[in-house]
């Protein structure tokens, strides 16, 4: 027993330096095994130094996504397979390949990127308010679609101001009244005048005026001048500006339906009394009369009681709203117990030429008119008369018209003024030579019509003048005589060449457009 121990204690020495050698050899490989599953701290330090504390960074073992190197990870533990390991080792740690965190707006937005989407959606917001579209602030996603289909839609530069003609306004106010440059101004008028006299503009006509801007990416850009539209009751007129100065004037007609208005009825006081009653344009009222007054003497053969029948044309739009009249087609007067019957009438087909007739196809046209003013009352006949100022009997060579001051009138005849201006007593007087043995003259006139001058041509019906009182005159009306000769004959009573008749074809042609104007007459009354 005693040896057995002797013999233990003598080999002790080499199996503790086995014990040791085994166990420098087992902490050796714990070294190792630890270098490799042990994460490289330094990377860490790496992140610190982009900006982002340490804290904030994310738990690596739980949320990284393992690279595929051959080492699987999960969130409870680490299993290494020696098998798997790469051959060589990196320099660093596997945890070299994770990217290192890049600062950005995205991720970290500054305060200045923040601002500018506010502002961004801001803008939008407004925007949306404008169109009527519901507000999506709240919703990031449709804000910025709703963003995106408006700044791809082309920018507004174009302002138009559309205004009803009121009284007192002109087409020079008005453009100055939109923002159109003065000086431009003026040269737009000239482009009007040549389609159109602007001074006939009229209180409730519709003008539209559009201005743009000279630069569209300017938001406070300078405005110019691009179109002007005048609305008539026919006809649209355009006036666009092509730059450097220049305008091109068109107009645009309406598609307009032609359809014919028949009245009639009894005379009670007067004929134009009764259009006002009958609401006929007083325009046609006039040319009715005047067409009749070659023949008719509306202050002796009127009587109470005596017909009177018109038809007349009225354009309508597409609507049927009535936008202008047209002509006189058709008249008839009772005189005398007789019926006067008229027609208008072209032998060429061209409305410019046309005429009126009789139903035997005699124009109603004769070298004078023995009424050269429509609606007057003959105040003074002609022949011996009391002076209203001189206070004895004379000779009155005239026919004097009581009316308004600054009623129209109108040459009696084809002819060419031989006289304008004051004369003695007449006051402003015009005398017309209509023929070698024809003239007539007009006296105590307010103003004469623009561009009357001597041996200016005149036509029958032409307004030459206006009603007034000057000279020795006691009140507004006109003083009418015809001049046979050199020597004054009674207006009223003159024997006057009857008009021209038609013949043959032309004359077979009327008898046709008549028969239509009857059938036309027929469904009116």
């Amino acid at each position: 027993m005693i040896k057995r121990i002797k013999n233990h204690i003598l080999t002790l020495p080499q199996k503790v330096e086995l014990l040791v050698l085994y166990g420098a050899v087992m902490f050796a490989l714990g070294i190792g095994l630890n270098y490799l599953s042990s994460p490289d701290y330094p990377d860490y330090y790496d992140i610190e130094e982009e900006g982002i504390p340490i804290e904030e960074v994310a738990d690596f073992d739980r949320d990284y996504v393992a690279p595929k190197q051959g080492i699987s990870f999960n969130q409870e533990s680490v299993d290494i397979k020696l098998s798997e390991l790469p051959a060589e080792l990196p320099e660093k740690g596997v945890y070299d390949v994770v990217p290192k965190v890049k600062k950005s707006d995205a991720a970290l937005p500054t305060q200045e990127a923040e601002d500018k989407k506010y502002e961004k959606n801001q803008d939008v917001v407004k925007l949306l308010k404008e169109i009527e579209i519901p507000e999506v602030s709240d919703n990031q996603h449709l804000l910025d679609q709703t963003l995106k289909s408006i700044e791809s839609a082309p920018k507004q530069s174009e302002y138009v101001y559309d205004y009803a003609v009121e009284k007192g306004d002109t087409l020079t106010n008005l453009l100055i009244k939109a923002g159109v440059n003065r000086d431009e101004v003026f040269f737009i008028g000239k482009a009007v005048d040549k389609v159109y006299d602007s001074r006939n503009i009229k209180v409730g006509q519709k003008i539209s005026i559009t201005l743009r801007e000279k630069n569209i990416d300017d938001d406070g850009g300078e405005l110019e001048f691009a179109l002007l539209r005048i609305f008539l009751p026919e006809k649209t007129l355009h006036i666009v500006s092509q730059g450097g100065g220049k305008y091109q004037a068109s107009e645009e007609k309406k598609p307009l339906n032609k359809t014919f208005v028949f009245k009639k009825g009894k005379i009670e006081t007067s004929l134009f009394a009764l259009g006002n009653k009958l609401k006929i344009p007083a325009n046609l009222m006039v040319e009715f009369m005047r067409q009749y007054s070659f023949d008719v003497d509306f202050q002796r053969d009127i009587r109470e009681g005596n017909m009177f029948e018109i038809l007349y044309e009225v354009y309508r739009d597409g609507d049927g709203k009535g936008v202008k009249y047209g002509n006189l087609v058709y008249g008839l007067l009772t005189v005398d117990n007789s019926n006067l019957k008229i027609y208008r009438y072209s032998v060429s087909n061209n409305d410019e030429d046309a005429d009126y007739y009789t139903e035997t196809g005699q124009t109603l046209r004769r070298g004078l008119l023995k009424t050269p003013i429509s609606g007057a009352v003959i105040s003074s006949p002609f022949g011996k008369r009391k002076h209203p100022i001189m206070g004895y009997t004379k000779m009155h060579k005239g026919v004097d018209f009581a009316a308004d001051r600054g009623t129209p009138f109108y040459a009696s005849g084809d002819g060419k003024i031989v006289f304008i201006g004051r004369k003695g007593g007449y006051g402003n007087y015009i005398r017309i030579r209509h023929s070698a043995d024809y003239e007539t003259a007009y006296g105590h006139i307010y103003k004469f019509a623009k561009g009357m001058r001597k041996g200016r041509k005149v036509k029958q019906g032409q307004i030459i003048a206006y009603v007034g009182s000057t000279g020795k005159s006691t009140g507004p009306h006109l003083h009418y005589e015809i001049l046979k000769n050199g020597k004054q004959v009674n207006p009223m009573k003159v024997k006057l060449p009857a008009g021209k008749k038609l013949k043959s074809k032309d004359l077979d042609k009327f008898i046709i457009y008549k028969s239509e104007i009857e059938k036309i007459l027929a469904t009116k009354k």
